[in-house]
C-alpha cells in the first residue's frame, strides 16, 4: 500500500480553523454531560454529542466560506480541502492512549448519524477517492473534554473499519504538546538579522606622522 503524506498545508489549516471549533465543541459536550449528570447523562450520550456537536459546525462553518473546507457531497461528518476528504473521529478516552492502537468504533446503541461516521465509503481494497481520505482523530470524555487531537492518514481497512494507520501528526495533547509543532513553526519566516553597521573612526586631521 502507498504511503500517503499529509500536506503541511492542510495540518496548518485544521490547527488554525478545524481544532479551535472541535475544542469549543468538546467543552459544549463536556458542560451538558455535566448539566445532565443523574438525569440520563451517560459515555454514550457524552459519545454522540463529541461527535455530533463538531460535525454540525464544521458544515455550518463549511456552507458560509468561513474556513477553507467545503461541505462533502455525502453530507454532514465530511469536509473537502482542495480535492481531499477530512472526517473526524472519537478514537480514544484520554491523551494517555495510543493513538496507533486507537480507531473508530462501532458502539451497540449508535444513533444513525454517529455511525454513519464509523464506516467508511471504501472495502477491504482502497477505492476511489476516499483512498485519500484524512482523519481528524480525537480523545476525549466527559470528565476533561478534549484530552488530545491528531491528523492520520489510514493506513489498513478491513470488514470497512479502520484497523492501522499509516501517517500520523499530533496536533495537541493535553499537558505534553500545548504549542504547535515543527511542521508549524516552519511556516513562520525566520526572523530577519540586521546586519551590524561598522563605523569607521575618523582621522584627524592635525594627527602627527605616528597617529597622535
Amino acid at each position: 500500500m502507498p504511503t500517503r503524506g499529509i500536506p503541511e498545508d492542510l495540518i496548518a489549516d485544521v490547527h488554525a480553523h478545524l481544532f479551535p471549533v472541535l475544542r469549543g465543541c468538546l467543552d459544549a459536550a463536556q458542560e451538558r454531560h455535566r448539566v445532565a449528570e443523574g438525569q440520563g447523562a451517560s459515555h454514550w450520550t457524552f459519545g454522540s454529542d463529541a461527535w455530533g456537536l463538531p460535525a454540525e459546525r464544521f458544515r455550518e462553518l463549511a456552507e458560509a466560506g468561513e474556513i477553507p473546507f467545503a461541505p462533502a457531497p455525502e453530507g454532514i461528518g465530511a469536509l473537502v480541502w482542495h480535492g481531499t476528504r477530512v472526517r473526524h473521529h472519537r478514537v480514544g478516552w484520554s491523551e494517555q492512549d495510543d493513538i496507533r492502537q486507537c480507531f473508530p468504533k462501532r458502539g451497540k446503541a449508535l444513533g444513525f448519524e454517529a455511525a454513519r461516521q464509523l464506516s467508511f465509503d471504501f472495502g477491504d481494497a482502497f477505492v476511489g477517492d476516499e483512498a485519500g481520505t484524512i482523519v481528524l482523530a480525537f480523545m476525549a470524555n466527559p470528565t476533561d473534554g478534549l484530552a488530545a487531537a491528531y491528523l492520520c492518514t489510514v493506513g489498513e481497512v478491513r470488514n470497512r473499519r479502520v484497523v492501522a494507520w499509516d501517517k500520523v501528526v499530533t496536533l495537541w495533547r493535553r499537558g505534553v504538546v500545548e504549542t504547535p509543532g515543527p511542521l508549524f513553526a516552519a511556516r513562520v519566516p525566520p526572523e530577519r538579522i540586521p546586519e551590524p553597521t561598522v563605523r569607521r573612526r575618523p582621522v584627524r586631521e592635525d594627527a602627527d606622522a605616528e597617529g597622535r
